[in-house]
């Protein structure tokens, strides 16, 4: 993580450090970082995440759908200096911060749902994109803004490589009755 830039160490005393502990989860050991003390001090901010059901409202009408899985979508917000001191945690090999937002904190779902854009339909780490027709939900994924906005969650960090047109890719796909979905590996 710290090489993702996700996490840097911390050389100066704190105010605020998290403790890591130990999960034993169905023979699998978790190590997780205890943020309950700092969830209770943090102020959630007045921005309700919307049902499912609300949000498949929003989506009625369209028959063309883009599902983005934002695998790690909180880490694509970067967090200001005195923020991300706060989320300083403790290991044995030192001190470190989150230089993005981490899961598991109270308004980590608020802050990614409302950074989003309005045409684009995020639910927690999820995003979607209707459109009405093939041809409109084309235009509307080659629009400038919705492009530099997809562009910035898919190749942010932890995103690996900049895909390059000039390489060889797989295409899987999969479809049904109800959707279409491709991927390029």
């Amino acid at each position: 993580m710290e090489n993702m830039g996700v996490i840097t160490k911390v050389e100066q005393p704190p105010e605020w450090v998290s403790n890591i502990v130990v999960i034993d989860n169905l023979n699998k050991l978790r190590i997780c970082i205890d943020r309950r003390p700092l969830n209770e001090a943090i102020k959630i901010p007045h921005y309700p995440i919307p049902s499912a059901d609300r949000l498949m409202t929003n989506l009625q009408g369209n028959i063309v759908f883009s599902l983005f899985d934002a695998t790690n979508g909180f880490w694509q917000l970067a967090l200001d200096e005195e923020s991300s001191y706060l989320t300083t945690f403790s290991t044995p090999w030192g001190r470190y911060r989150f230089l993005v937002l981490p899961c598991g904190l109270n308004n980590s779902p608020e802050e990614f749902q409302k950074e989003n854009e309005p045409n684009v339909i995020p639910y927690f780490d999820d995003i979607c994109i209707g459109s009405k027709t093939m041809e409109i939900h084309c235009q509307t994924l080659r629009m400038e803004r919705d492009f530099e906005l997809i562009k910035k969650k898919l190749l942010e960090a932890p995103c690996l490589q900049i895909f390059d047109s000039n390489k060889s890719v797989i295409l899987s796909v999969d479809a049904s009755t109800y959707g279409l979905g491709a991927v390029l590996l």
